[in-house]
């Protein structure tokens, strides 16, 4: 099998739960809607001269992280939401940092056919499990590896995608993204940086969201810029490299 083509976006169709957070683990559902997240189109060439299965398909992250919260909003509500590969509520952080410690690997069960000398397309969908109101969005940049057949392994990579978050004044709308005045000094152009950073990873299918913020970030600092490529920052490729904010 081949890879044919890569897409990243937001999607709908992802089961979701509005919860309230009573502490010490207790939380009560007040709702279940139809939710967005990250997902991950692969389409896949088979040009064997027999159907081939995928079995298992692996994610494993290179980042991992929260922007930085620009707005002083927050409160014990949330949404939880499950994905094909669910970044757990409970995934280890980089100590005083909005980061996960990376490397790590998420792996799920699948069950796909493409037909012998055909391309089809999956989709894979990723994220964090719980977002609370006033988060900022999450990146997650991870590389994908397929097994198929008996034990072969087919992998594309990097991939870098970003959700909407759960802030009412910073959050992705239709093409553009709803970015309001900052309440925390530097921050909307500190995040304006990371997004630039993870741009610069070299051969990464970067989400038609995460290109766009940084086009919204830019229109932020200069509303005479409308430049469709990403803007200038430093590359955050080496491995292990962290390019959250801490």
């Amino acid at each position: 099998m081949k890879i044919a083509k890569v897409e990243a976006l937001l999607g709908e169709g992802l089961k979701g739960e509005t919860k309230e957070y009573l502490g010490e683990g207790k939380a009560r559902t007040l709702e279940k809607f139809n939710a967005w997240g990250p997902h991950v189109k692969v389409t896949v060439q088979n040009i064997a001269t027999a159907p081939a299965l995928i079995t298992k398909v692996k994610a494993t992250f290179r980042q991992s992280f929260y922007l930085e919260p620009c707005y002083g909003i927050g409160g014990q509500f949330g949404d939880t939401v499950k994905y094909q590969v669910t970044i757990p509520d409970d995934q280890p952080r980089v100590k005083g940092s909005r980061s996960h410690k990376v490397p790590f690997t998420k792996d799920a069960e699948m069950a796909f056919t493409v037909e012998d000398n055909a391309f089809d397309q999956f989709t894979l969908t990723t994220g964090n499990e719980i977002t609370m109101d006033g988060e900022s969005p999450w990146i997650g940049v991870f590389d994908v590896e397929l097994e198929h057949g008996n034990g072969k392994k087919l992998t594309v990579g990097p991939i870098a995608v970003i959700d909407t978050g759960g802030n009412p004044a910073f959050y992705a709308d239709g093409d553009t993204w709803h970015i309001e005045t900052e309440s925390v000094p530097g921050c909307t152009k500190r995040n304006a940086a990371t997004v630039a950073k993870i741009l610069s990873i070299p051969k990464a299918t970067a989400s038609k969201e995460l290109k766009n913020l940084d086009k919204a970030f830019r229109s932020v600092e200069d509303p005479s810029r409308r430049s469709e490529e990403p803007s200038e920052g430093p590359r955050c490729d080496e491995p292990g490299a962290n390019c959250g904010y801490h």
